[in-house]
């Protein structure tokens, strides 16, 4: 006879108004709890092996069972979460590259990390990295690799978009003779996305742009000037509103509002300016957290920059925007921890982080002429690091959520520190009960809109 067991990854609480919800991080599943049925689900819970009394009983059982609340006793979730992450690590189809075609950059952002260490860089792509990095793909395909995914980086990416438009020719050409299904993204200042990018960026295939405005233009002219000192808040503002109407829909935007003590307002202000500007229903916004050693800039502990994104989430929910859905389980934290995924400098040196790019003590290796990969010591730095060897990690609830969290501050403070302490936690640890009401309220507002 089988026997069963609750999830160590259950999370049972309510809301202000004393609405009942549950929810399971290694599913995913989320449900809410009928008054009726608060008996049945306690006992089940507490007791997965009760006996079954009615259909009733049976119905919300096999339900409890679909979304993992209650698991068969045999079953290892922490060994299921490992299996989860070293396939998606070593997972070879998938190919993510991460293209920075120059480090050149036409603003001085306050807070920027890469100007320093990358000022005697190479600062552009050259015609010969472009065929190696042709190469590179083709002999990626013949590797095995049957998806790509690029991602367009710098610097300023827009700075050199012919580049971006003649290497993306070239890969999109490769793709499509191996039939291979390829996918763009980019991230830009928006400074320069003018008429002149609008088509260069469809012909490259980019179907995701984001875009960073550090809140109204008082704030994010400081923040984030041109070299010269010169505002830029308005020229990207109607840069947006242009390529949105140009675009219609074939290019997802979302607006990303760095956030410091200085500015911890920004993201609530702006959304006011965009809604008045007409982009409601146009682009996304979202906060993220500044993490610098930028003496300029005062950075916002983790938990008030938690705080910071559930209160945003409320103002969204309030006026009636788009958020992102709500935590889902995940196989690893991010592209940096995959072994097929890599970030590549204008002179085809090879990270593992976009954060990471110019800094060489964090090089995992090159592209030789040939377009062959040849890594470092430091490659296995990153991809030995193991979240599952800290005993915090092994006992967190939030651990299906996190994955360890960013492996790029564990490999700035050295390979020592990841072997001896403990992950990097997001702000996810903070804040998860309360994005998951947010998400609750926002499906029963829709819900009434459509009628349902």
């Amino acid at each position: 006879m089988k026997s069963f067991k609750s999830s160590k990854y259950n999370f049972f609480f309510k809301t202000e108004e004393g609405v009942k919800l549950a929810f399971n991080g290694i599913s995913g599943g989320f449900a809410l709890i009928k008054k009726e049925n608060e008996k049945i689900i306690s006992k089940f819970i507490e007791n997965p092996n009760s006996k079954i009394k009615n259909s009733r009983e049976e119905k919300i059982f096999t339900q409890l069972l679909h979304g993992r609340f209650i698991v068969d006793s045999s079953i290892d979730e922490l060994s299921l979460l490992k299996m989860r992450f070293w396939n998606a690590r070593f997972n070879q189809r998938n190919l993510g590259i991460t293209l920075a075609p120059t480090l050149n950059c036409n603003f001085k952002c306050v807070y920027c990390y890469e100007r320093e260490k990358n000022a005697n860089k190479p600062i552009r792509m050259n015609d010969k990295k472009i065929e190696v990095l042709e190469k590179f793909i083709t002999n990626q395909i013949k590797n095995g690799v049957k998806n790509i995914n690029v991602g367009w980086y710098g610097g300023e990416p827009l700075l050199e978009i012919g580049m971006i438009e003649k290497i993306s020719k070239k890969i999109i050409d490769i793709c499509n003779k191996n039939q291979i299904p390829y996918n763009a993204n980019m991230i830009t200042n928006g400074y320069l996305l003018t008429e002149k990018t609008f088509k260069p960026i469809l012909h490259s295939g980019i179907n995701f742009i984001q875009i960073t405005l550090d809140g109204p233009p008082d704030i994010h002219n400081h923040f984030r000037p041109l070299r010269d000192g010169s505002p830029t808040f308005s020229i990207i503002l109607e840069n947006i509103k242009r390529f949105v109407d140009f675009t219609e829909g074939k290019v997802k935007v979302a607006i990303r509002v760095n956030v410091a003590q200085e500015n911890y307002n920004a993201p609530f202000e702006l959304l006011k300016i965009l809604e008045e500007e007409g982009l409601k229903g146009k682009v996304a916004i979202y906060p993220g957290q500044i993490v610098s050693d930028n003496s300029q800039i005062v950075c916002l502990l983790d938990n008030s920059f938690s705080d910071i994104e559930t209160n945003f989430i409320e103002a969204l929910l309030e006026k009636g925007w788009s958020f992102e859905l709500p935590p889902l389980p995940r196989s690893v934290y991010c592209s940096a921890y995959l072994k097929n995924s890599y970030t590549v400098d204008p002179d085809l040196n090879l990270y593992k982080c976009w954060e990471a790019i110019g800094i060489d003590k964090l090089k995992v290796g090159y592209i030789d002429n040939d377009g062959r990969i040849r890594l470092n010591e430091e490659n296995l730095h990153w991809l030995s690091y193991d979240p599952f060897e800290f005993e915090e990690c092994r006992k967190c609830k939030f651990l299906p959520l996190c994955m360890g969290g960013c492996v790029s501050k564990i490999m700035e403070k050295g390979p020592d520190y990841a072997k001896i302490e403990h992950g990097e936690c997001p702000t996810l640890r903070n804040n998860l009960l309360k994005k998951l009401i947010s998400y609750y309220k926002f499906k029963v507002e829709r819900t009434k809109f459509e009628g349902k």
